[in-house]
């Protein structure tokens, strides 16, 4: 059955969705406040982290030292007014939204191409509309160019730009960052991405693709919620598995071709937003994709039957409206982790440590963890097998911190009090460059013996890995 441009008009617009958690205390003008001197000390504590020369590093930590103070003396004010500041993630991201320093600049809306300053780094093609600010933060999509299999090689940047998005509803606001591939990149193909011949390539493949984008987050002021992966003829298998390592950097994915995911596990793209354009050649290969993907959670997938030709220029206006409506949800309730590499095992808010390897020959050892908070009880709840142990980072929008937090781990409940930690979250915005991880809280946790003992019956066990 072809779904579509009925699905696709239900999507709602480009407007932000508000979280029903989240709470405020401060007012705008206290936001702010506390907005501009957040700005400062990480400003501050950025250029000290980047200067090596010692001369210039004495006199930058004196200054992120005035910053840091200046920031915790207002913040321990209005805390001694209002209580813990950390609790509200409303006021907490109006004041850190805006407070990692990006440099302003013009743009065009034209692509513009980059060429890597060596020999190590990737070219690509970039498109900034001239309604970009760097106070602002601004919807990515990353635009993976199609395999051309008359040429044998991957479209220019420019023309797959054109092809694709030029023109489309997302143009005006919306940056594209087109990677420039190299002839001998292959992206599809995966025997075992275990053996070494194979992983080394898969890290290429990411590399071409991640590298391009975080030379971009680190230049521009961009919306993580909002960032889309598009991928086509050669290249859609492998975007579905970099989700799946990946599973919440990214806010949707869109596949003008789509591929049979064959053996590869995708519990962690439980709830992610995936768009699969298809024609009548890859018709059954979207419909079963869907179909195991709407199994994981109802409605995530959607199948759109493309118009004219790959990689279906006229159906721009539907491909663009359901980009429009997608925005992720980093602190969701939920979280679903089966990984399919053992170098990739976080998603959310949520780690695993040690587990048994992912290429086990018995599918039940292999490692799954699923773990879900209840914040109306304060409970998370956590089935894991093939997990020796884990980690959750945690905020008041997936529990209320001021009281005790039951985890219930395979059946066995204990009862932790957690705290809120300030610093920790900060170190973390500054480290990766990254305004959106408002995590104030982490608990470590050990898998019970028995529970343990119990999996290694049904099929599970540890490992040191």
């Amino acid at each position: 059955m072809w779904f579509g441009l009925a699905l696709l008009l239900l999507c709602p617009q480009d407007k932000p969705k508000q979280d029903p958690r989240a709470t405020g205390v401060l007012t705008p003008a206290e936001q702010q406040s506390l907005a501009k001197k957040a700005a400062n000390w990480l400003e501050a504590s950025i250029e000290l982290e980047e200067e090596t020369r010692t001369q210039n590093r004495e006199r930058l930590r004196t200054k992120e030292t005035q910053a840091r103070e200046a920031f915790l003396k207002e913040w321990d004010s209005r805390e001694k007014a209002k209580g813990s500041l950390l609790k509200h993630l409303a006021d907490v991201r109006a004041i850190f939204a805006t407070a990692l320093p990006f440099k302003a600049s013009s743009f065009t809306g034209e692509i513009k191409l980059i060429q890597g300053r060596k020999a190590e780094e990737p070219s690509y093609g970039i498109v900034v509309p001239k309604t970009y600010r760097a106070t602002e933060p601004m919807r990515c999509l990353v635009s993976i160019p199609s395999w051309n299999p008359e040429r044998k090689a991957w479209a220019a940047p420019a023309d797959h730009f054109t092809e694709t998005w030029k023109g489309s509803e997302l143009a005006g606001d919306t940056i594209f960052v087109l990677p420039s591939l190299a002839k001998d990149l292959e992206f599809e193909t995966i025997e075992n991405v275990l053996k070494d011949a194979d992983t080394e390539l898969e890290r290429r493949r990411i590399a071409a693709v991640f590298s391009v984008w975080g030379a971009v987050h680190r230049e521009m002021r961009l919306n993580l919620d909002r960032l889309i992966l598009d991928a086509g003829r050669g290249s859609s298998a492998f975007a579905v598995r970099l989700a799946t390592y990946f599973p919440s950097r990214f806010a949707g994915l869109v596949l003008r071709w789509p591929a049979d995911p064959g053996q590869l596990r995708l519990e962690n793209l439980t709830g992610l937003p995936v768009l699969l354009v298809a024609n009548a050649e890859t018709k059954a290969n979207a419909d079963k994709l869907a179909a195991k993907l709407n199994e994981l959670q109802p409605g995530s997938a959607t199948v759109l039957e493309g118009k004219g030709a790959y990689p279906y220029a006229e159906s721009k206006a539907e491909i663009a409206a359901w980009a429009k409506g997608v925005q992720r949800d980093l602190f969701r309730a939920k979280v679903t982790l089966a990984p399919n590499s053992n170098l990739f095992k976080r998603g959310y808010w949520v780690a695993i440590g040690r587990s048994e390897a992912i290429d086990l020959p018995d599918p039940n050892r292999r490692p799954f963890l699923q773990v879900e908070a209840d914040r109306e009880k304060n409970r998370i709840q956590v089935t894991a097998r093939g997990v020796s142990d884990f980690t959750v980072l945690l905020n008041d929008s997936i529990v209320d911190l001021d009281k005790p937090v039951t985890f219930v781990v395979n059946g066995q409940a204990r009862e932790e009090k957690l705290g809120r930690d300030l610093r920790s979250m900060i170190r973390e915005i500054v480290k990766v460059r990254d305004a959106t991880l408002l995590y104030c809280s982490s608990f470590g946790m050990v898998v019970p013996q028995q529970a343990a003992e119990n999996d290694k019956k049904d099929g599970g066990g540890e490992s040191a890995r």
